[in-house]
């Protein structure tokens, strides 16, 4: 059975209780990315941590990538703070859902924006967290540049593929896509090297790989060099009720302590959903000045068919089937309900 609850040790099948990751472990790995453990100097209530009690801190992580764009957004306009103006909002960018995961078992993250593998990976594990909202509905990319490879089945043991870690949302998606054509989710582990989305598309670009799997902005930035679709999420996983790719996740605890925050957060996110639409010119150069674009790509890039914003959830479910099948998780949620929020 698992045991949620509102400290950090986490009990799986029943088995003793364990600490999900050291403090110590999350600090060597957060300062690789300017996460900080406040919650560690401050305590949980300064924090807003998952501990309860009066909380003024909301800390919100995302990635690097179109997949939370909304967020970038909203910081920019502002509108979380306007709706929140006893708290104190602020932002950090984080290079994995992994890191946001970890930073979230210790408290220094209250809001984690990240794609639905990692967050399954840590429902699967005990954590007490659920999604509130989507972000985005993006057809993520596998790309190669040697004109020998058409599909998973041209790939030899030295054609290396570049994905940002052994859990990230691109990985997950080679295994899936490996079983479903090849009839093995392990038939390219030996071809996966790790590195972040821009090393990637250098190598790639360069020769020092042979593919890419990643998303927006670094998919474009591939097809413009030379490179070619060689597969993609919307091609794993088809039709209207496929898995979302970025979603925004909290603690069950905060949830309830702070049912005030959370509908100011899902009224933000779908705001700036809708004024991605229906302002590019703007939300382009904010994207810009995030990524370090030029305002001109970002707005062309926006308005690509891959890329969706939404704050509409949906393929929870169908993408925790699928990663049970390749022995990534062990169980799947019973209903919708398990793993996302609406209230």
């Amino acid at each position: 059975m698992r045991t949620l609850g509102r400290g950090n040790s986490l009990e799986i099948n029943g088995s003793k209780p364990f600490r999900a990751i050291s403090r110590r472990r999350f600090g060597v790995l957060a300062a690789t990315t300017g996460v900080a453990l406040t919650a560690a100097a401050c305590g949980n209530q300064d924090a807003g941590g998952a501990g309860g009690g009066s909380q003024t801190t909301l800390k919100i992580a995302y990635q690097p990538n179109f997949g939370y764009a909304p967020l970038m957004v909203l910081k920019s306009k502002g509108w979380l703070q306007e709706s929140l103006p006893n708290w104190d909002v602020s932002y950090q960018t984080v290079n994995s859902g992994a890191l946001i995961r970890s930073g979230m078992i210790s408290g220094d993250i209250q809001v984690g924006a990240l794609a639905l593998s990692p967050f399954l990976v840590g429902w699967d594990k005990g954590l007490d967290w659920k999604i509130v909202s989507a972000l985005s509905d993006i057809d993520q990319w596998l790309m190669a540049k040697d004109p020998r490879i058409d599909s998973l089945a041209d790939f030899t043991p030295s054609d290396k593929i570049a994905v940002l870690s052994a859990d990230n949302n691109q990985a997950i998606l080679l295994r899936i896509a490996a079983k479903q054509q090849l009839g093995n989710a392990d038939a390219l582990k030996v071809n996966e090297v790790y590195m972040p989305h821009d090393t990637g598309t250098q190598s790639l670009l360069t020769g020092r790989v042979a593919a890419q799997f990643t998303n927006p902005p670094y998919q474009f930035k591939d097809r413009d060099a030379g490179a070619r679709r060689i597969l993609g999420s919307h091609d794993i996983f088809g039709g209207p009720d496929r898995p979302i790719f970025g979603a925004v996740a909290v603690r069950q605890p905060y949830i309830e302590d702070n049912p005030d925050v959370i509908e100011a957060l899902r009224t933000g996110i779908s705001r700036a959903a809708d004024f991605i639409t229906s302002d590019p010119d703007e939300s382009a150069a904010i994207l810009a000045a995030e990524f370090g674009e030029d305002a001109s790509t970002i707005s062309a890039q926006l308005h690509e068919p891959s890329v969706t914003f939404t704050s509409g959830v949906t393929g929870v479910q169908a993408m925790a089937e699928a990663m049970q099948a390749i022995g990534v998780i062990k169980t799947t949620p019973s209903s919708d309900s398990e793993v996302i929020s609406t209230s």
